[in-house]
C-alpha cells in the first residue's frame, strides 16, 4: 500500500488524499488501455498531445457503454475515482 501525496493543486483545491494498492498487473492493464485510447484516436486524424487525454493530468474525460476514464479535475466536484469499468465495477483512483 502507498501513500497518495496530493500535489500542490489538489491541495488548495481541499481534494482528499489516499491509500492505495495497485498490482504490477492493474498498472500493466491502465497503462495498455491509455497506449490504446491514444492511438485509436490517432487513428481517426485526432492531435492527442502526451497531456491531452483523460489518462493524463489534464481535466479530459471519456465515457462508453465499457469503461470511463477521468482525469483529475481541478473543480470543486467531487471525483470518486479515475477509471470505472461498467461490468465488474472495477474502480481505480
Amino acid at each position: 500500500m502507498a501513500d497518495f501525496e496530493p500535489e500542490l493543486g489538489q491541495m488548495l483545491f481541499g481534494q482528499p488524499g489516499q491509500q492505495y494498492s495497485a498490482t504490477t498487473e492493474c498498472e500493466i492493464l491502465i497503462d495498455s488501455l491509455r497506449y490504446a485510447f491514444e492511438a485509436t484516436l490517432r487513428s481517426v486524424g485526432e492531435r492527442i498531445g502526451p497531456f491531452d487525454g483523460p489518462f493524463s493530468n489534464s481535466g479530459a474525460a471519456f465515457r462508453c457503454k465499457e469503461f470511463g476514464v477521468w482525469a483529475y479535475q481541478w473543480g470543486d466536484d467531487y471525483q470518486p475515482c479515475n477509471f470505472y469499468h461498467t461490468y465488474t465495477g472495477l474502480a481505480i483512483s
